[in-house]
């Protein structure tokens, strides 16, 4: 189907029975950037890390999941297999 979407604030509109529809998600959360979304998340994720109720992830292991993500990029791009 055809539709759009944009960011800050969110609005999404899709075509549902001929007509622009707005299909954007309502409440509180909705309505907050999601670039504050992004922040708070990632305070309380270093928060919980301190506190150690949440696993701390060596920076290896964050890079080793950064190069898995290019790779992945790049075999779609080429639509071919990558060796790692």
């Amino acid at each position: 189907g055809r539709g759009s979407a944009r960011l800050a604030p969110l609005r999404v509109v899709k075509m549902l029975n001929g007509k622009p529809t707005d299909v954007s998600p309502s409440g509180a959360a909705a309505r907050e950037s999601v670039f504050l979304q992004s922040y708070r998340a990632e305070l309380a994720h270093f928060i919980a890390v301190v506190n150690e109720t949440t696993p701390y992830e060596p920076p290896d292991d964050q890079l080793a999941v950064i190069k898995l993500m290019e790779a992945i990029y790049k075999a779609a791009e080429e639509g071919k297999e990558v060796r790692l």
